[in-house]
């Protein structure tokens, strides 16, 4: 539908709360799923390669020239610890427990993502010096572990790891997520492979209907999912679009009650004609919409029960009392 406006939700129990707030409380909307993808666009190479991929974007390339320098610097961080293990252990050590990866992984996501943990729940101490002090900041140990398993650098015996043989440190594979150079496919380079990763994405949408104009101010929605802690990274849009389609609707039905028996031409002109209250006596703005679209909204309310008549002689419907 046209006129209709979406939130949409990564979790499904969240989705599933504000349907419960919106149909108790408001209007009864929509709740659906839907699938979708989150592309990534990773290169794979060794170490020193893409180390030398992203020495040459340095030289070359100076719009992105910090992001490259990130990439040398946490590459040659990859070393670090590396070395620290060949220099230190030989082929059969056992490393740590797979009990110290989980532990220190979940302590380093908690503090990456900033999330605090519910009182008196405590993360285990992580017995490995290792995985303690020489992985470097910044470095997920949980990920460096998958990395050497990965390059059957380390191996799983029962609940250790341990190491399985020692090579050079630069020729070690690595994967690395180039999104943000929007250079999907065009990375060439030797010793360096280009993959493009389609990620399934399930998000859940509420769908309000065209009813919630009338009963929502946008000013309200605001209040409504700010106090709900919605956070959708499209939350600015949507409320925006929610705003855009509730100013179409109470335009068009103003226009209506004050001029029963209007033809489709007049409104579109009168729509054009309407200005909408700004901050101040100079900020304004105007809606504009095309006949052709004017039709498709106008079936839409017609079919929705707004508006009665024909092309030639729109009419507003009285609409009996509504729940607030």
């Amino acid at each position: 539908m046209l006129l209709e406006s979406t939130l949409t939700f990564d979790d499904e129990n969240t989705a599933k709360d504000f349907k419960q707030l919106f149909d108790k409380n408001y209007v009864h909307v929509k709740l659906t799923e839907k699938l979708d993808y989150i592309p990534c666009d990773i290169i794979e190479g060794s170490i020193d390669a893409i180390i030398k991929w992203a020495e040459e974007g340095l030289k070359n390339d100076e719009k992105n020239a910090e992001i490259y320098n990130e990439y040398i610097k946490a590459h040659n961080r990859y070393k670090i610890p590396i070395n620290y293990l060949f220099e230190n252990y030989s082929p059969g050590d056992r490393l740590f427990s797979i009990e110290d990866v989980q532990n220190i992984g979940t302590k380093y996501i908690a503090e990456y993502t900033g999330v605090k943990l519910n009182k008196g729940i405590k993360i285990p101490e992580c017995k490995s010096n290792f995985l303690k002090n020489k992985i470097p900041d910044g470095m997920s140990p949980i990920y460096f572990s998958q990395f050497l398993e990965q390059n059957d650098i380390i191996t799983i015996r029962g609940d250790s790891y341990y190491l399985k043989k020692k090579v050079e440190p630069g020729t070690i594979n690595v994967l690395l997520k180039i999104n943000v150079l929007d250079k999907a496919g065009f990375v060439h380079h030797p010793g360096i492979r280009n993959t493009f990763i389609y990620t399934t994405d399930i998000t859940y949408e509420i769908t309000l209907p065209i009813e919630a104009y009338k009963l929502i101010s946008t000013e309200h929605l605001c209040d409504i999912i700010n106090k709900h802690n919605y956070n959708s990274p499209d939350k600015k849009e949507e409320i925006n679009v929610y705003r855009f389609k509730q100013n179409i609707f109470t335009t068009i039905m103003e226009i209506l009650k004050n001029n029963q028996g209007i033809s489709l031409e007049h409104l579109n002109d009168q729509i054009s004609a309407e200005w909408l209250p700004g901050s101040d006596e100079y900020n304004h703005s105007a809606l504009m919409s095309e006949p052709e679209n004017t039709v498709k909204i106008i079936d839409e309310l017609k079919k929705a029960g707004y508006i009665r008549g024909n092309y030639n002689s729109l009419k507003a419907v009285k609409m009996p009392g509504r729940r607030k």
